[in-house]
């Protein structure tokens, strides 16, 4: 069977001479003369320290374990319904520990850890619909000793999600057997935020929806041009103190119905009414009603909800595929140089992952540039892939430049234009990826192409994804070596060009150095079959197909 899978990424617009890096007063804490200019203490024990990961300073807070407090910004305001990228550098003391650090907003935090050297901590977040209240601050929560923070950032990020022919999905997104799913990853790189996330009015911690009375969160679910014939929605409520969970449903986002709401914890399933279908879209709030109305930073709730799915049949479905997100930032940008990103091709795919965009002129003049395109992984070798473009007069190119990755794990993707004459930086772009090891590849070599497939080889170690490309190296035959009575197995991966009916597989006898043989009778042949894997159970897993039996092959 040939798996088609047409990948893309919606393209993006941004636009020149915007400064994407946002102005946090006193970012680093150097200005001020009793303490840090723009920086206030919420309460308890922090300092303004005269040591830091840059400069001379930096500020402290200090936990007994019971209690929590942070450093708050006072002069940075956050637009409604927005997506930001916030980092921070921190360490802890020595002797710290219990408790977390808090980082973020008092409205959408997350929890992290720092070791005792400085350390960088990242996280995309969406604000809510009203953030006019919402501030920036770091600090700790129920931690006993010392945290030290510094050289904090905000930007402003656009958000790609993966195109799969027609349709645009996002992380947490997948169609499998006809029928569409969403379960958001809140414990991701993106937090809260999903390509079906409409707005919210709640608070968020981490990985779950802190909730009180009247809050609200707001998804939207369309799946390109398909219609939705039925539908199903699951919660999970992991903290509950009091209030209840109403689960409403809608075809416009205007009209609504209440599917069944939850009170306590655990995780209840409520089928969507026959009367919303079919539709080319549906609409699904999580309201609030309880008691409490009033919270302070790092207030639990009435309830946190920790889950969400959504389940649809389609009408016509297409093939089986999986979204993605990636959210890319612009921390440096010149009025000169215009800049559209077009395609990011994704690890994973069946396409060698390239970084796409368009650049354009607004000089007078031929415009010489020097481009760099760094993958840049947490652990292992930097791949960096570099281009050379003079830019007419007022007139735009597209530049397409492939990334390599050979390590799994973290990685960032860093793209820096350069002018080629005197060096200078005119624009820096970067996004954030995680590459799990199903989707390496690099390996292996080919051994056959013609009109109806790739045939090519690698080790028994390998996991070979369905979408892994073809590699480039080129060998003439399968080469194993093996001791007396040891076992050597191999892999041979066939990539169809087209739908391919019979295909069989025979072997003959193994020649050897000397004239030496194997009988064919000592060769077995096992099929490697994929296992759909829903709850990877550790960082390094995905939501995709994984190879795993190998029923003997007949």
């Amino acid at each position: 069977m040939l798996w088609r899978q047409w990948m893309g990424w919606a393209s993006l617009l941004m636009a020149a001479g915007v400064a994407w890096g946002l102005p946090v007063p006193n970012a680093s804490f150097e200005a001020g003369k009793e303490g840090p200019l723009g920086w206030r203490l919420s309460g308890g024990q922090g300092r303004w320290e005269a040591t830091g990961h840059t400069g001379r300073r930096c500020v402290s807070v200090t936990g007994n374990g019971q209690d929590s407090n942070a450093w708050i910004c006072e002069g940075f305001r956050f637009k409604p319904n927005a997506l930001y990228r916030i980092s921070v550098w921190g360490r802890s003391a020595p002797g710290a520990g219990g408790g977390t650090a808090i980082t973020g907003t008092d409205g959408v935090n997350r929890d992290v850890s720092f070791p005792s050297q400085w350390a960088q901590r990242a996280f995309i977040l969406r604000t809510p619909q009203d953030a006019s209240l919402l501030r920036l601050r770091f600090g700790q929560w129920h931690l006993k000793g010392t945290l030290l923070y510094d050289d904090v950032a905000v930007e402003e990020v656009q958000v790609l999600h993966r195109r799969v022919g027609n349709l645009e999905l996002g992380e947490g997104e997948r169609i499998q057997e006809g029928r569409y799913l969403f379960e958001p990853n809140w414990a991701g790189e993106g937090s809260n935020d999903s390509r079906c996330l409409q707005a919210f009015q709640a608070a968020f911690n981490t990985n779950r929806w802190v909730m009180f009375d009247g809050a609200w969160v707001l998804y939207r679910h369309r799946v390109g041009d398909h219609v939705q014939t039925q539908g199903k929605v699951s919660v999970a409520i992991g903290y509950y103190v009091g209030g209840r969970c109403v689960v409403q449903a809608s075809r416009d986002g205007q009209q609504w119905l209440q599917v069944g709401t939850l009170e306590g914890l655990g995780e209840r399933t409520f089928d969507l009414p026959a009367t919303l279908f079919p539709a080319s879209e549906v609409w699904i709030r999580l309201l609030s009603q309880g008691k409490l109305t009033e919270r302070g930073d790092t207030h639990p709730g009435e309830f946190q909800i920790h889950g969400y799915r959504y389940e649809a049949a389609l009408q016509s479905p297409p093939p089986d595929c999986r979204g993605a997100t990636s959210y890319v930032s612009l921390s440096r940008t010149s009025p000169a140089l215009g800049f559209t990103l077009v395609e990011m091709e994704p690890v994973g795919s069946l396409q060698e992952p390239a970084f796409a965009f368009r650049l354009s002129s607004r000089r007078s003049q031929p415009f010489p540039l020097r481009i760099e395109l760094a993958s840049l992984p947490e652990e292992g070798t930097p791949h960096r892939g570099i281009a050379s473009l003079i830019l007419p007069p007022r007139q735009e190119r597209t530049v397409r430049i492939p990334y390599r990755v050979r390590s799994a794990g973290p990685h960032r993707l860093e793209l820096t234009v350069r002018e080629a004459k005197t060096g200078r930086v005119l624009l820096v772009a970067s996004a954030s990826f995680s590459v799990p090891p199903l989707y390496l590849s690099g390996f292996g070599e080919r051994l056959k192409e013609d009109a109806t497939a790739f045939l090519w080889w690698c080790g028994s170690t390998y996991k070979v994804s369905r979408t892994c490309p073809v590699p480039e190296g080129k060998g003439r035959a399968v080469r194993l070596s093996a001791a007396r009575r040891e076992y050597e197995p191999f892999q041979l991966v066939l990539r169809p060009k087209r739908d391919l009916k019979g295909v069989t597989v025979e072997v003959s006898p193994l020649r050897g150095p000397g004239g030496a043989t194997l009988e064919a009778r000592h060769i077995s042949i096992h099929l490697v079959e994929y296992v759909f894997v829903q709850h990877p159970t550790d960082a390094l897993g995905v939501v995709d197909w994984w190879p795993d039996p190998l029923p003997p092959y007949e």
